[in-house]
């Protein structure tokens, strides 16, 4: 196994071990699921707030996945987010097999998209949790 493949499976292990004893905090929930963040990982930068956040939908997607944990981004002076990094399960809360998508953060290609800081809608679940980072620290 090549040096990058071998640091992209340990960073995939790294997040499905620290998924499963992460303390899952409700935020938010809508007709698709609920939202949790793990307040033992927020970090600031800035404006920005950086934390682990688990989306535990009600049925599987289209791909079979039932919950989503994703490094999750902030900012707070513009009132914008985006993931830094995804892990898709195919149980609840974070736990069974696991398949990563990790974005490339500031230049993209057709291999690795650049991931964009997205607008928050009045009353949808990322008000919710940009609300909670932002008065957090």
């Amino acid at each position: 196994m090549n040096p990058s493949k071998r640091g992209m499976f340990a960073l995939t292990c790294l997040l499905s071990i620290s998924s499963a004893y992460a303390e899952w905090t409700k935020i938010g929930e809508n007709q698709y699921g609920r939202f949790y963040v793990d307040e033992a990982t927020l970090m600031s930068k800035g404006d920005v707030r950086s934390f682990q956040m688990l989306d535990d939908m009600n049925a599987p997607n289209k791909e079979g996945d039932r919950s989503i944990v994703a490094m999750y981004e902030v900012d707070c002076a513009s009132r914008k987010s985006r993931s830094a990094k995804t892990t898709y399960f195919s149980l609840a809360m974070g736990k069974g097999t696991s398949l990563t998508l990790e974005p490339e953060m500031n230049a993209g290609s057709p291999a690795t998209p650049k991931v964009v800081w997205q607008d928050s809608a009045v009353g949808q679940p990322s008000e919710k949790i940009i609300n909670w980072a932002c008065k957090s620290k």
